[in-house]
């Protein structure tokens, strides 16, 4: 029988209502966005336990209004109503900032499947992505930018191209090592004949957009939007 406990977060003092909540998919760690009593937002980090996360608070003069964990570091993208786009590197506890693109509040922010690629867009119907290093910062200039007929309000992003088993180079070799003879014979046999081989499936560099009028956009890899 599973047993489950409760973990009361104790907020730090000034602390006020939430407005958005993040968990990480790989790393035990929370993300809550809320309102100061001085005024502006913060978000804060806490454990699994409830316990806060040491220099975890990212604090401003500006509300919270989204926030994206990276796919597989932890690395917190947030997006605020003044239109920045900040990135927490908890790891390092270092702050990143995006250059200054959005003109309104950020509605959306998502990672590509691999965390190379972040999309922000706003509630103004811009949308911007930004190249990103593992560290968590964006280079100076976007990789695109469009302006949409509508503000945006829901995005997500298009998983990368599915791989033939049997030509995926890494988990044969993965099944090699921990002695499966039929993945070795396997893996020798394609590297002899040069053939076809890949290491995992691609990542998903694609986004799809939806807003308040209905419409939905599409926003290929190359950075081509289409409705």
């Amino acid at each position: 029988m599973a047993l489950y406990f409760d973990s009361k977060i104790q907020g730090p003092d000034g602390m006020g209502p939430c407005s958005d909540i993040a968990w990480h998919r790989t790393h035990a760690v929370l993300a809550v966005a809320a309102s100061t009593s001085v005024g502006g937002g913060a978000v804060n980090l806490f454990m699994d336990d409830g316990e806060p996360v040491p220099d975890g608070c990212i604090q401003r003069s500006s509300q919270v209004t989204c926030m994206s964990w990276h796919p597989n570091h932890r690395v917190l993208a947030m997006g605020w109503e003044n239109g920045d786009v900040l990135m927490w590197n908890d790891q390092d506890k270092q702050l990143h900032e995006a250059k200054s693109i959005h003109d309104a509040g950020v509605a959306v922010l998502a990672w590509s499947t691999n965390g190379t690629r972040l999309l922000s867009g706003d509630k103004n119907g811009l949308i911007t992505v930004w190249r990103m290093d593992g560290k968590g910062r964006a280079q100076p200039s976007p990789f695109c930018k469009h302006q949409l007929e509508q503000s945006v309000s829901v995005c997500l992003v298009r998983p990368g191209a599915a791989v033939d088993p049997e030509n995926d180079i890494s988990g044969l070799a993965r099944a090699a090592v921990s002695g499966d003879e039929k993945a070795l014979d396997m893996f020798s046999w394609k590297k002899s004949l040069g053939s076809k081989i890949t290491l995992g499936p691609s990542e998903g560099l694609a986004f799809f957009l939806g807003g308040p009028d209905g419409d939905v956009y599409y926003l290929d890899d190359k950075g081509k939007c289409s409705k």
